[in-house]
């Protein structure tokens, strides 16, 4: 299954990525009709969604049961790994590895890392709820979005009980006793992303319809496995949640938030370099 996912990550990545440039060149100047004071907004952008990406590090830190700082480090020198073709998951289980080498934890890290998706898709889905009230979203994006969110108020409310129904084996030794927290955190993640895009895309309306239905979409690509970081799944569904916006323009703000994360995830990275260098150090002191 994993060697699937890869060739398939491997060989529709670059088709989507020249299908929705193309899209976006061949409507160049319906394209450039962006938000006034663009280049502005991406640095509110970039911003913002640092602050997501600091929470999502948070949230890493709360399912696993380790310090602050060491989950940032841990979240923010994985971050490069969503760049390959296994995407998101490379960065799961590097998340583990790592946790598992520095901490001594193998069981916690391990089961920390379903634990993570959960939270984090589930952020995603509680700041998507208010497409469930739009009639005009499609029943699909719905489905994906509600089924989301009762497994997130599942996981919230009643997390430790689901842990205890694993085997003794996969049971953490130090079960997370604090899921709502996580879960928190996890809307606070979800948020700086989708705020990030609004701040890029006025033309969409409401900042809340806006943030919200970018979640839904951002959601829709992260269930969807066969391409990374939903490249063109999440684009297509932005496009079907704002007919009233040339699709071209919804693209290439699209994109421009792609890069805005990009940026924000070297500022994290760097960052967890640095506190990487600790570990290093303390190393060094006891040898």
């Amino acid at each position: 299954m994993t060697q699937a996912i890869t060739w398939s990550r491997r060989v529709l990545a670059p088709v989507v990525v020249v299908i929705l440039v193309a899209v976006v060149v061949v409507n160049w100047d319906d394209s450039l009709s962006l938000a006034p004071n663009f280049g502005l907004r991406m640095v509110v952008a970039v911003v913002v969604g640092l602050g997501g990406l600091l929470l999502a590090g948070l949230v890493w830190s709360s399912v696993a049961r380790v310090k602050a700082q060491d989950g940032l480090a841990f979240f923010g020198s994985t971050l490069p790994l969503r760049h390959i073709p296994l995407g998101g998951l490379a960065q799961i289980l590097g998340l583990s590895g790592l946790s598992a080498a520095v901490t001594a934890g193998k069981r916690n890290s391990f089961t920390a890392a379903p634990i993570f998706l959960v939270v984090i898709g589930g952020g995603a889905a509680i700041i998507a709820t208010p497409v469930l009230l739009d009639s005009e979203v499609a029943g699909w994006i719905k489905v994906v979005v509600g089924g989301a969110v009762l497994v997130t108020l599942a996981t919230a409310v009643g997390g430790a009980r689901l842990l205890n129904l694993l085997p003794e084996r996969l049971r953490p030794s130090d079960q997370p006793d604090h899921f709502v927290t996580a879960t928190l955190l996890g809307v606070g993640s979800a948020l700086g992303t989708a705020l990030a895009f609004a701040f890029l895309f006025p033309a969409g309306g409401s900042t809340v319809h806006v943030a919200s239905a970018f979640a839904a979409s951002w959601l829709c690509g992260f269930v969807f496995v066969f391409t990374p970081g939903g490249l063109g799944v999440r684009e297509s569904v932005l496009v079907l949640m704002f007919p009233e916006v040339d699709a071209s323009v919804v693209i290439a703000t699209a994109l421009a938030h792609r890069f805005t994360t990009l940026i924000a995830e070297l500022v994290i990275f760097v960052i967890a370099w640095r506190l990487s260098s600790r570990w290093t150090t303390a190393a060094e002191r006891s040898g």
